[in-house]
């Protein structure tokens, strides 16, 4: 899913951050998927830092928001 206005930020660390707490609260509203479901989209769901150019910079994957599963 593509944000195309995005959250301007001070720097990587700031839109890190974000990125996690984003993260978290998405997961939160799903958490009353089947666990087997949830596993498998936490593993495949990412956000996308880019600088003011547009280019990639970090890519913040919601596992790293809940820490290692199982």
């Amino acid at each position: 899913m593509k944000d195309p206005t995005g959250v301007p930020l001070p720097n990587v660390e700031a839109a890190h951050a974000e990125a996690l707490r984003r993260a978290r609260d998405v997961l939160g509203q799903l958490s009353h998927w089947s666990s087997d479901l949830m596993d498998e989209m936490v593993r495949e769901m990412a956000f996308e830092i880019t600088d003011e150019a547009g280019r990639i910079v970090e890519i913040v994957s919601f596992l790293a928001a809940i820490g290692p599963l199982h």
